[in-house]
This record gives C-alpha cells, structure tokens and sequence, in this order.
C-alpha cells in the first residue's frame, strides 16, 4: 500500500451545505440534457447502492457513459500498481454517523456526479466530506438526491 496514495478528507463546518437535496423531477431533467457529454458518475452511500445503480443503468440506456462509486465502511488497500484494481483511497466522514469513517475508491473528473442517499439526516461533515474528495478531482457538478 502506498501512503501517497491514501487521502484524507478533513471537514469543515464553515463551508455551505446549501444545494444538498435534489427533486426527483431534477432526475428527469438531468436525463433530458445534451447526451454528447462525457463521462457521469453515479454514488450510493454505504449499502444504499441499488438506486444508484439503476439510476446509473437507466443514464446508460438514455446514451450516457457512468461509472459507478460508493461510499463503503471498508478500508480496502490501494497501489500504484497499474494491474491492481485499486489506486486511490478517500477517508472520509460518513453521510449517517459523522464518528464513523467511511472510504471512496479510485475518483477521478466527471462531468456531473449524482450522488443517492437514503441518510435521513446527512450529516454535515460527511457531505462535505465526500464534497471535497469530489472537488480534489475537478468535479464541480455535483448533485445530492436524498432517496427514500
């Protein structure tokens, strides 16, 4: 494991957590848009990884290019290997208990990152959390859909 590899994600409580929630007719209208755009990304939080990956299914269906992430409890090993199949490991705080840690795996630039939760409450940190983990990789559409 590579230790330059790994990345810590601090949280900040100033920054604003405006924006975090999403309709499901935004869904509909992110659907609608110019299908000549690269790359999305869709996420699940934990184990809520279902929806995001029918969301992710349905963009693909529509003529979309997705790569799939989630959040996850585990702490997997990375490497700079180029066969191994983990590169980059994000630490960050979880969207349902801001005293657990949750990671994300090899992140890179997206054009639009829909990120789906079912946290009932998303925790302050850990939004902001995943935010930045996001951010270090030059994502700047980023989108929150609570599920439930």
């Amino acid at each position: 494991m590579q230790e330059d590899s790994i990345r810590q994600i601090p949280t900040n409580r100033r920054a604003s957590s405006s924006g975090r929630k999403y309709s499901k007719i935004r869904l509909h209208k992110i659907q609608k848009r110019d299908r000549n755009r690269q790359t999305d990304t869709g996420s699940g939080t934990e184990e809520f990884m279902y929806p995001a990956l029918y969301v992710g299914a349905k963009l693909e269906e529509a003529g979309y290019t997705v790569r799939m992430h989630a959040t996850t409890r585990s702490p997997i090993a990375v490497s700079k290997e180029e066969k191994y199949p983990l590169h980059t490991r994000y630490e960050l705080a979880s969207l349902y208990d801001k005293n657990r840690t949750t990671f994300v795996y090899d992140l890179t630039e997206y054009e639009e990152v829909l990120v789906l939760t079912d946290a009932q409450k998303q925790e302050t940190e850990g939004w902001e959390s995943l935010q930045r983990a996001l951010t270090l990789n030059h994502n700047r559409q980023i989108r929150g859909i609570r599920w439930c």
